[in-house]
């Protein structure tokens, strides 16, 4: 499979959701583009609650998990990470970089070759910057198990502020990858 630097890392992640639907609703996405745009709407145990990675340490069992731990941390810049992660099924794990944490988002087929073909994407808890990095086989029977490695990394570069529109629910960026 082509790694998204192979085609200048122009993916879409562009979820639509609905104010009014249950937090883990899944959204629809769409394919390549020159932006990114990526809905804010999180699982309700880490939406707006002031809780940084909480949800994420409630998930894990750290003394089986070699997963990092991790402490939310100083933002050092846009920074984004796609992860081919083979859990319970296959799927990619985007993350970016924001308020000292990942904020991260799931998608079962990966990036999109085809402009406007839709993708579903689910937001998930928020990851410790230390999963910018991370690759490992995460034990069967834990939250996540399976092997994980990094597919791409990069910078995205938020357009407009970037807190308010995550609040508001979509961040449009373009991204360059570095793989």
């Amino acid at each position: 499979m082509a790694k998204a630097s192979d085609y200048q890392a122009k993916g879409v992640v562009k979820e639509t959701l609905a104010r009014d639907r249950p937090a883990r609703r899944p959204a629809t996405a769409s394919g390549i583009d020159t932006k990114a745009g990526v809905s804010a709407e999180a699982p309700s145990t880490a939406r707006g609650t002031g809780e940084g990675l909480r949800a994420y340490r409630e998930r894990r069992d750290f003394g089986t998990s070699p997963e990092p731990k991790g402490r939310k941390g100083s933002a050092t810049g846009a920074r984004f990470v796609i992860q081919k992660h083979d859990g319970r099924r296959l799927h990619y794990d985007l993350r970016l970089e924001l308020d000292g944490v990942l904020k991260s988002w799931a998608t079962t087929r990966g990036p999109s070759l085809v402009p406007g073909e839709k993708r579903l994407a689910v937001h998930t808890e928020d990851h410790p910057l230390q999963h910018l990095a991370f690759e490992g086989a995460i034990p069967k029977g834990q939250y996540g198990g399976g092997t994980m490695i990094v597919w791409d990394r990069g910078r995205w570069t938020p357009e407009g502020a970037p807190r308010a529109a995550y609040v508001k629910g979509h961040l449009a960026f373009p991204w360059t990858g570095s793989a």
